[in-house]
């Protein structure tokens, strides 16, 4: 028997072919400390993330932005009472953290003390860019719970892939971290 692909049948599974290379070669993992506490109403913030160009280390504040906000979601299904992004970005400027952006620990806890808040979460990563560079897809980011009263690592996440934009990266990336949390 003769089999006749025409083009634009080919074409019209290339949707398809791509949505499950983007999401099949994306690996993620969550831990969360055996030491946290109950979620239920306590105060997060989640600040912007560092994401840059993997190729030119670029910072791309646009997309670290979209991905925080995309992935604060995973948080409230959690439970958590996640501190709204407009006021993070008045407290920033106004104490100055995001000349230097904040990328480490102690910077961290020093910012959930200020604001009140007794888990910050933070992080970082790398994108490609596409042909045009408006575009990008997610390479690979890190994100990072502190206890403000502790000092410790109460979570930490990972994700890894290729092809797969921020946003849905981060939505994955939440939804696991909201289970993790729920099922502990």
């Amino acid at each position: 028997m003769k089999r006749n692909f025409s083009l634009a049948r080919s074409c019209a599974a290339l949707p398809l072919i791509l949505l499950l290379a983007g999401t099949g070669c994306a690996s993620r993992e969550v831990w969360v400390s055996t030491n946290a506490p109950d979620p239920k109403g306590i105060k997060l913030a989640l600040l912007d993330f560092d994401i840059r160009d993997k190729k030119t280390g670029e910072r791309l504040p646009q997309v670290g932005t979209q991905f925080s906000t995309a992935l604060s979601t995973g948080f409230m299904k959690a439970g958590f009472a996640v501190i709204d992004r407009k006021n993070i970005g008045v407290i920033l400027k106004e104490q100055e953290f995001q000349q230097t952006g904040i990328v480490d620990p102690k910077t961290a806890v020093k910012f959930a003390n200020i604001m009140g808040v007794r888990y910050v979460v933070f992080g970082s990563g790398r994108a490609n860019p596409t042909g045009s560079r408006s575009y990008h897809f997610l390479h690979e980011a890190t994100i990072t719970m502190l206890d403000a009263q502790s000092g410790e690592q109460v979570m930490v996440a990972t994700w890894s892939g290729a092809g797969v934009e921020p946003v849905s990266a981060a939505r994955k990336i939440g939804d696991e971290i909201a289970e993790k949390w729920t099922k502990r």
